[in-house]
């Protein structure tokens, strides 16, 4: 899938967004997932979907995976860009910076709709022990109900109605060595929409001097154009918002009984896949500035959610030395093999025995399978 944009319907604003930055040399897919990741953190709870026990708001939750200097940080910083078109009254407030949980609290208390941003999310999330608690405290928030602290001044304080969204970026090495081992076992990481990339949409030397003066006007004021867009979008966004007809919410729903991870490990992420191609529906209607979902906006939600899914398995496998292990043994099946082919590519690295375990579990887990003739090959 080249283009993660493929499906966005052409009336939405995030297709405007994209052409705002025709030199950037970000992955497309980092700049159009942050702008909706800070769209749904604009929005917070002035729009939700009713999903009757519960309600899906906007909020979304994202995690930039790359090397460094791919563009984690100048997309988060185009982010920043859209809040600040918006009026104090209905800008979240921008925490950035390891905050730890009191202050975090302190700061929920006095305005719960914010926004955390984390360059580097593993320096954020940090396993010094004085920020332990911080991992749980957010994965608390991030289910946006009430939370409370005990404070030694004022007793207990809640947070009555939480509005928080977690953006941020890291390397592989950086998440799997540093992130605290809560945020892979209590449900932490499986709350973020990760996309993970390894290469620059394109490399530009001079980005200033690639456009010539006419085509740079251009953007300058295409930009001030979809910048105001934002602004409207967000002051116009309807409180509630279901699905245009049965028809589209069978789009969906034919989806979602059909839909399973692409191998055994995603399944805590592939738990919460329902919630997040909703709430991606829900972002790409509201930019094209509809008060319904429809079929169309539900595939666009489809693509971007299979675009990402697909490239999460590298990210989330190796997160303990067994999951390196198995990652390993999964890379070192790169064509249909023999069990004993597998042992002697890894015996640098693995006795036999332990080789012979990890393929045992990743057959159980499906993400190997077993030919007629006995070779081992990657998923289903």
């Amino acid at each position: 899938m080249d283009d993660i944009a493929a499906k966005l319907p052409p009336d939405s604003w995030f297709q405007d967004w994209l052409k705002c930055f025709p030199t950037a040399e970000a992955p497309k897919s980092y700049i159009l997932l942050t702008a909706m990741a800070f769209t749904g953190a604009a929005l917070g709870r002035r729009c939700y979907m009713d999903q009757d026990v519960h309600k899906i708001y906007p909020m979304l939750n994202l995690l930039l995976i790359g090397p460094s200097g791919i563009g984690k940080s100048t997309s988060l910083g185009l982010g920043r860009q859209m809040l600040e078109q918006l009026d104090l009254p209905t800008r979240p407030q921008l925490i950035i910076g390891a905050p730890t949980p009191e202050k975090l609290h302190e700061d929920l208390v006095a305005n719960p709709h914010a926004i955390l941003i984390a360059s580097e999310l593993a320096a954020f999330f940090s396993k010094q022990r004085y920020m332990e608690a911080l991992v749980p405290m957010v994965t608390e928030l991030l289910d946006y109900r009430p939370i409370e602290r005990r404070t030694r001044m004022r007793g207990i304080v809640r947070v009555e109605e939480p509005a928080v969204t977690v953006v941020g970026g890291s390397t592989q090495e950086w998440l799997q060595e540093q992130l605290p081992d809560s945020a892979t076992t209590g449900g932490f990481l499986a709350r973020f929409l990760i996309i993970n990339e390894l290469h620059r949409s394109q490399r530009v030397p001079l980005p200033g001097t690639a456009m010539g003066r006419g085509l740079r006007k251009e953007i300058d004021q295409l930009r001030m154009t979809t910048l105001g867009n934002f602004k409207h979008l967000i002051e116009g966004a309807p409180a509630v918002v279901g699905f245009r007809s049965y028809s589209d919410s069978d789009t969906f729903s034919l989806w979602y009984a059909n839909h399973k991870p692409p191998t055994g490990h995603l399944a805590p992420f592939a738990a919460r896949s329902r919630e997040f191609v909703l709430r991606l529906s829900l972002l790409v209607a509201l930019s094209r500035l509809h008060t319904s979902i429809e079929a169309a906006d539900i595939d666009a939600a489809v693509t971007i959610y299979s675009y990402c899914e697909a490239r999460l398995q590298e990210v989330v496998v190796p997160m303990s030395q067994q999951g390196k292990l198995l990652m390993a043994v999964l890379q070192a099946v790169e064509r249909p093999m023999f069990p004993s082919e597998v042992k002697r590519a890894m015996h640098n690295i693995a006795m036999s025995t332990m080789v012979q375990q990890c393929i045992d579990s990743l057959l159980e887990t499906k993400d190997l399978t077993r030919l007629p003739d006995g070779r081992l090959k990657r998923g289903q």
